[in-house]
């Protein structure tokens, strides 16, 4: 099998820790390693190196090199420019049919999350290998046995249980109202969606030729232009030109469920992908984190992230409020409100003088 990690985020949901030059994904803030490591490591469990590949913008080449010495170079595919997760996902796979790689199972993973339970990780990804190898599906979605009826996730819906965990796929729903909520959850007829996909190439390339024909037809010229001499610069003429499309309106939602499985699993999945996603991985009760130099007195539901040393932080009083110090900026930002921070970092970059405090 292959495997496919996607690395190209831009820092937005995590800053101030979190910048142009270094986001979420490079930050060792699980037990002294990044998440990006820690992906790695799972996706050696299941294959060998040289059959993993690594998506990343360019100017992030260095870090993951650093980052992840056992590599191979070749295998890091870089774009040139931010086209959102469906180029992303188009360049890489071109990456592998332009080796020939066609039909064989291939694993997508994102490189921002985190697993508590491998072993389940890896058994159940080995079962939807299976069932892509055995022709059993076209293609197998990984969801999360869901902890809670959360609205700021999408959900997989599924009916019918096959065998070793595999269902029957019934469509998604995306960050649902609280009652649709609860209704997937109590009746089990929904799993949180980890956007992990064990699929083939070729599959997956055909949803681009039937639903992004431009971006098809741009794929196919950066793929002839692939282990040739001319390859960087037609890379970085088209790429660009690429429309920005997710990758979930380009595949995921155009799945036929007559061709798809979903595998349930229970590995214990997070995405820490907001601050306040990140103080309820540290501690999912209302109580409170301190990371760092700091003091929370009659405080609820908050969180101190303190990088400096030398500086003591002190909340009184607080409640869902999360703090983030760096050497160069404070955060001061409601939990439930968590989800703006990426557009207001989004606005802070108009302005020339916040500029060296993004990145």
């Amino acid at each position: 099998m292959f495997i496919l990690i996607f690395a190209g985020g831009s820092g937005k949901r995590f800053w101030p820790l979190g910048r142009e030059t270094k986001p979420k994904q490079f930050l060792k803030m699980f037990n002294g390693k990044s998440t990006l490591e820690l992906t790695w490591e799972r996706a050696k469990k299941l294959t060998d190196p040289q059959n993993i590949f690594i998506s990343t913008h360019e100017n992030y080449k260095e870090q993951v090199l650093s980052l992840i010495p056992d590599l191979l170079p070749s295998n890091l595919i870089l774009e040139p420019s931010r086209r959102d997760v469906g180029p992303a996902v188009g360049l890489a796979i071109t990456h592998l049919l332009a080796r020939g790689i066609k039909d064989a199972p291939t694993l997508i993973l994102w490189a921002d999350h985190y697993i508590h339970k491998i072993d389940s990780f890896v058994e159940n990804i080995k079962n939807a290998v299976k069932a892509v190898k055995n022709k059993t599906a076209k293609g197998v979605l990984i969801g999360e046995t869901p902890l809670y009826p959360a609205t700021n996730l999408g959900w997989i819906k599924i009916e019918k249980k096959k065998r070793n965990g595999i269902y029957s796929f019934e469509g998604f729903v995306y960050r649902p109202p609280l009652e649709e909520a609860k209704q997937l959850f109590n009746t089990r007829t929904g799993l949180w969606n980890t956007a992990y996909f064990v699929s083939t190439p070729q599959y997956i390339f055909s949803f681009y030729k039937k639903y992004q024909p431009k971006m098809y037809k741009g794929l196919l010229k950066i793929k002839k232009a692939i282990n040739t001499d001319e390859y960087n610069q037609v890379l970085k003429e088209i790429y660009p030109q690429l429309d920005e499309v997710h990758f979930d309106h380009i595949v995921f939602y155009n799945l036929p469920p007559d061709e798809v499985l979903v595998a349930r699993t229970d590995m214990g999945w997070s995405d820490p992908g907001t601050f306040y996603a990140l103080k309820r991985f540290y501690e999912p009760t209302e109580k409170n984190v301190i990371k760092g130099l700091g003091l929370l007195e009659d405080a609820e539901d908050s969180m101190i992230f303190n990088t400096q040393p030398d500086k003591l932080v002190v909340g009184i009083g607080l409640e869902n409020i999360i703090i983030v110090n760096t050497k160069d900026a404070l955060l001061v930002i409601k939990g439930t409100k968590a989800k703006k921070l990426g557009e207001v970092v989004q606005k802070l970059r108009k302005y020339k003088k916040y500029l060296p405090f993004i990145r």
